[in-house]
């Protein structure tokens, strides 16, 4: 295994700027941490690279980094590349397949949603209940930061995945034929008169803020609003918990 000595070595220094979105979204990578980013990226769509190692590669992880390249590194390069105090043993550096828009498949829009422990399980509850179709209206943001594809377990390599703003999205997706389904405690619907309302349809499921909800324009132009029909005492549920909740209801449609 060849060593690498010097943060200024180019694969190190990838490592460390695919911490930020637009360094992904230009490079088509997304950097891994520890035992299960090796073993997630191989169950994905992805393309590993390489992997830095603190050690020698263990031998169970050797299947899922046939193929790639594996380079020693120093415990405090790996600190460096983690931005971290901790020794991280592997850091995987892949590459992004296409993961576009299913258009004839449902869809999930995650409204402004801030959380990236919301975000992560959000996609996992999406894609356990058949919803692999992801999107967020804040274009600043991607899924693939750490805490986003650590809290939804690897799922969100193997999703599609879109940035579509809000101010265009109802448009974008009216012309693609969906039924637009918003979130609110004072929907119109319940639902299971939506699940019946709806039942066959291509359908886009919008969740929101934590704190505000999904935007009015997006209310205003969505073809019915849910709710979740919860007892008096409590006011509202944490958007995690909510997702599991309406993507369990809706997913026979």
């Amino acid at each position: 295994m060849e060593t690498i000595n010097s943060i200024k070595d180019e694969k190190i220094m990838l490592a460390r700027e695919l911490a930020l979105p637009k360094v992904r979204r230009e490079t088509g990578r997304v950097v891994l941490y520890g035992v299960d980013g090796v073993r997630w990226a191989k169950a994905s769509r992805c393309e590993t690279e390489y992997i830095l190692c603190t050690q020698p590669l263990a031998q169970e992880l050797e299947p899922f980094a046939a193929g790639a390249e594996s380079y020693l590194v120093s415990e405090g390069i790996s600190k460096k590349v983690s931005g971290t105090s901790q020794v991280i043993p592997y850091i995987t550096v892949a590459r992004l397949d296409d993961a576009s828009l299913n258009l004839s498949e449902s869809v999930v829009i995650l409204d402004d949603i801030k959380d990236h422990g919301n975000i992560g399980t959000i996609i996992r509850t999406a894609a356990a209940f058949g919803f692999r179709n992801i999107v967020l209206t804040n274009t600043a943001n991607d899924i693939y930061y750490k805490n986003i594809v650590n809290a939804s377990r690897g799922t969100a390599l193997c999703v599609n995945y879109a940035n579509i703003g809000a101010d265009r999205l109802a448009d974008r997706l009216r012309s693609s034929g969906y039924i637009i389904l918003s979130t609110s405690p004072y929907g119109s619907y319940n639902l299971e008169s939506a699940a019946q309302a709806f039942s066959g349809r291509k359908i886009a499921v919008i969740l929101g803020n934590e704190t505000n909800g999904v935007s009015d324009s997006l209310i205003t132009a969505s073809d019915a609003v849910l709710r979740i029909d919860l007892d008096p005492s409590v006011e509202s549920l944490n958007v995690g918990v909510a997702s599991g909740i309406i993507l369990s209801a809706l997913r026979k449609i």
